[in-house]
C-alpha cells in the first residue's frame, strides 16, 4: 500500500486528497476471466493529475516511470501487481487526466477450506517458475529489491548484488548453484557484458540475461559476445521477463526476441 500511496502523493504536487477504503466486493461476472466470488478490495484514491489511456495501459510494465530520472524505478505497481496475481487476486486503475486516479488490489476472500472455481470461468494463466537460484545485479538497490521480490513469486532463490565485484564475488562463492545472472547493462567500473564474460568464465554454465532501457545496448553487445547471453529491454511486462527466464534456464533455441527488444 505505500508505493500506491507515495504514487498518489506525487501526482498531487500542489497538494489534495487521497482517500484509502476496504471493502468486500462479489464478482458475479467472468471479467478478462478472473474467477467469481467475494475478494477483498483495497482503494487508494486520489484527486491529482491522473494518467492518459496509453500511460494507464503501461503501469504495471516493470521498470515503466513517468517520473524523472533517479525518482522513481517503475517497479513498485509490478510488484503489486504480481503478489496479487501471485494470491489469485487481480489490479484496476481508473484515471483520467486532471480526474485523478483510483487503484484498487483484489485479493480473494477465503472462508474455511476453498471451493473450486465456477465452471467454465477461464482462470488467470500465471508465468511458470521455477526452483532455480538467480544472481540479480544492478547499481540500483531498490532495483535489485523488487526485481528479486517479483522472482521470488515465482518460487526462485534469489541472490542479489549491487555492483559488479559484488556479483563475481558471489559467483566466486557460490557460483556451482547459480544458474543464472539477470544484470543490468550500465553499471559504474564494469558494464553488463564485462560482468557477464567474466562470470561465465569463472563457470560456464550459468546462463545470463542483460537488461537496458537502450535496444542498442543489446543489438551492439551481444553482436560482440559469444555464450548464453539473452538481452531484453526495460520496460518488460512481468509475464514477458518471467517466460524469458524459464526459456532460457530450460535452454531453448530460437526465442522470439520481437517482444522483448524494440
Amino acid at each position: 500500500m505505500t508505493n500506491l500511496v507515495l504514487n498518489s502523493r506525487d501526482a498531487m504536487p500542489n497538494g489534495g486528497t487521497i482517500t484509502i477504503k476496504t471493502d468486500s466486493i462479489v464478482l458475479r461476472e467472468n471479467k478478462a476471466s478472473r474467477n467469481l466470488g467475494p475478494y477483498v478490495r483495497l482503494s487508494v484514491t486520489d484527486d491529482g493529475n491522473g494518467m492518459p489511456p496509453d500511460v494507464v495501459e503501461r503501469v504495471f510494465e516493470p521498470f515503466f516511470t513517468t517520473k524523472p530520472v533517479g525518482e522513481g524505478t517503475g517497479l513498485g505497481l509490478s510488484a503489486i501487481l504480481a503478489d496479487a496475481k501471485n494470491a489469485g487476486g487481480f489490479v484496476t486503475v481508473d484515471s483520467h487526466v486532471g480526474g485523478g486516479t483510483e487503484i484498487c488490489v483484489h485479493w480473494p476472500q477465503v472462508e474455511g477450506t476453498t471451493e473450486p472455481a465456477d465452471a467454465g470461468v477461464e482462470c488467470v494463466s500465471h508465468p511458470t517458475g521455477g526452483d532455480e537460484t538467480i544472481l540479480v545485479c544492478d547499481d540500483e538497490a531498490v532495483v535489485v529489491d523488487v526485481v528479486a521480490g517479483l522472482l521470488k513469486t515465482l518460487g526462485y532463490s534469489v541472490i542479489c548484488a549491487t555492483s559488479p565485484n559484488e556479483a563475481i564475488e558471489t559467483v566466486v562463492a557460490h557460483g556451482a548453484r547459480i544458474s543464472l545472472l539477470l544484470t543490468d547493462v550500465m553499471m559504474p567500473d564494469m558494464n553488463g557484458y564485462e560482468l557477464a564474460a567474466e562470470v561465465t568464465r569463472l563457470h560456464p554454465d550459468i546462463r545470463v540475461i542483460l537488461t537496458s532501457g537502450n535496444a542498442q545496448d543489446g543489438s551492439a553487445g551481444l553482436a560482440d559476445m559469444n555464450g548464453p547471453f539473452e538481452f531484453i529491454q526495460k520496460p518488460a511486462p512481468h509475464d514477458v521477463l518471467a517466460r524469458l527466464i524459464r526459456d532460457v534456464l530450460d535452454d531453448r533455441t530460437g526465442i522470439d526476441l520481437s517482444l522483448n527488444v524494440r
